[in-house]
């Protein structure tokens, strides 16, 4: 658009809050309609398999594959407070992307896998909750 451009306003918002003001939603909803040409490529669809529930003291195992070209993958484990776990990086297996996270304490876990390195902003990431349960505790 061009500087001075009528469809151009200002928004009586501070940054943080814009994601939630209904006319700067309404605005950008009308541009993007209005141009959907989109600069740049668009990311590439991942797919992830991770188990949903493992024993405490079971490793978990995942499985990822990116739609098109190869992509360097990894995976970010956090706890239940969302506080960063560890980092896994994904091996290429047989056509797939592979990782195994080393067995955690008993809780509820997200699981981030994403590009990385140069793939970081090439890849959709894709977020699985992987629950870690104690039998010892039924």
């Amino acid at each position: 658009m061009e500087r001075g451009s009528p469809v151009i306003h200002w928004a009586a918002d501070k940054h943080s809050a814009l994601q939630h003001n209904d006319s700067v939603l309404d605005q950008l909803e009308g541009i993007l309609a209005e141009y959907p040409q989109r600069r740049g490529e668009g990311l590439a669809e991942l797919s992830v398999r991770v188990e949903e529930f493992v024993n405490v003291g079971a490793p978990v195992s995942i499985r990822a594959d990116v739609a098109g070209e190869p992509a360097l993958l990894e995976a970010q484990v956090l706890d239940q407070q969302g506080t960063f776990v560890l980092d896994l990086p994904f091996q290429a297996v047989d056509g797939h992307q592979q990782g195994e996270i080393p067995a955690l304490p008993p809780g509820v876990y997200q699981v981030v896998v994403q590009g990385r390195r140069s793939s970081a902003g090439r890849v959709a990431p894709v977020t699985s909750l992987v629950a870690v349960l104690d039998p010892a505790l039924d």
